[in-house]
């Protein structure tokens, strides 16, 4: 989860927002540190090392599975969120910010209100408000992990 603060240039534009993962371009999916992170998976599994299908296949598989579990991730934060923080949801969207397309794990980005206006900006600053949309994350991470048990 990457948490961040919106900004825009209308003074009135509100709200949280969250991202998940897009489908990727041939050329995002050939980036280094996407290749890095095949590697670390691959390391510990008993295959054959040198077989690039199967590395192929293996990264394929994961890049379906981050992408489908992030997008159920941004929902179930979404649904929360807003309205624990009294606030309007500005919906789920994809994108393809590195945060979200080079990690081993589904990823989610949160932007948890605008800089840009004043109301939400005087919140942000302040501690409490913080470790209140911290504290909410948390619980609705839990939630969405829970399904698992």
């Amino acid at each position: 989860v990457s948490i961040h603060a919106n900004a825009s240039p209308s003074s009135g534009v509100r709200g949280v927002e969250i991202y998940s993962l897009r489908d990727l371009d041939s050329k995002e999916k050939r980036e280094e540190q996407r290749s890095r992170n095949l590697d670390l998976l691959c390391r510990d599994l008993s295959m054959d090392h040198s077989n690039s299908s199967l590395r192929r296949v293996i990264g394929d598989m994961l890049y379906d599975y981050k992408r489908e579990e992030s997008q159920k991730a941004a929902s179930a934060l979404s649904r929360g969120l807003a309205q624990a923080m009294d606030t309007s949801s500005r919906g789920t969207k994809e994108a393809g910010f590195f945060v979200l397309r080079n990690t081993l794990v589904p990823a989610v980005l949160v932007e948890v209100g605008f800089l840009s206006n004043m109301r939400e900006a005087r919140q942000l600053s302040m501690s409490s408000y913080q470790e209140k949309i911290a504290d909410i994350l948390a619980d609705n991470i839990v939630n969405y992990l829970s399904r698992w048990e």
